[in-house]
């Protein structure tokens, strides 16, 4: 129970959100691709998040596509 993740699709706009929640000290990430391994070896196609909150609560998030 140290993770939670949750998503919708809203098919109107056919947009994906995500929301990951984790009880963690130091980074965690998280990413996908709409490929299936191990077409993807290299990890070509992938989007990755890589997140943190600092000791002073602040947050920093980097998105790479």
């Amino acid at each position: 129970g140290k993770y939670n993740v949750s998503w919708m699709h809203n098919t109107s706009m056919d947009t994906l959100h995500f929301m990951v929640e984790v009880m963690a000290t130091g980074w965690i990430g998280f990413g996908f691709s709409t490929e299936m391994p191990p077409s993807t070896p290299s990890m070509t196609g992938y989007d990755v998040a890589v997140a943190m909150v600092d000791a002073g609560g602040v947050g920093n998030i980097m998105v790479k596509h």
